[in-house]
């Protein structure tokens, strides 16, 4: 398959770090070794009943431990909203700000180009534009690209 052979490119030598989320669907194709990234949307115990899973993992060709990322992100809240009941703009929308996290604990150069290959409403592409980043979002679907367009477009996040 061709997440087969992507992934089989992931090398930790020889290519630029790399983060896939999902990854937990088909660890049988990812190389060893390789660091779990695990983002808690519920960060406490009152949370768990609301929709949705209660975390997301992440596989990163980088090396380390494990990294752990606590920011509430649940059912069809948008946590980079300013209003309580704001829906997101995409189905697996992820916070920016777990997003602007995750890029600081990978210690990335500050000439480093972030690529998103599924930009989704550009959640990726707006944390490395927060941390000074360039980026580029690749969406196959327009209305995601609008939103990604305005997410761009705002100033300031918080």
């Amino acid at each position: 398959s061709s997440v087969a052979r992507f992934l089989n490119h992931l090398s930790l030598s020889d290519n630029p770090p790399a983060v896939v989320w999902g990854a937990n669907n088909f660890p049988q194709l990812l190389p060893f070794p390789g660091r779990w990234i695990c983002w808690d949307k519920r960060t406490d115990r009152r949370a768990d009943k609301m929709l949705g899973w209660p975390f997301e993992l992440a596989w990163s060709n980088t090396t380390g431990y494990g990294i752990m990322l606590r920011c509430q992100h649940g059912g069809v809240l948008n946590v980079n909203s300013d209003k309580v009941h704001a829906r997101r703009s995409h189905p697996t929308e992820k916070p920016v700000p777990m997003l602007v996290e995750l890029l600081e604990t990978l210690k990335l150069p500050k000439n480093a180009t972030i690529v998103d290959p599924f930009a989704g409403s550009g959640s990726t592409l707006r944390a490395a534009k927060e941390l000074g980043y360039n980026s580029i979002g690749v969406e196959i679907e327009e209305r995601y690209c609008v939103a990604a367009e305005r997410a761009l477009a705002q100033e300031t996040l918080f």
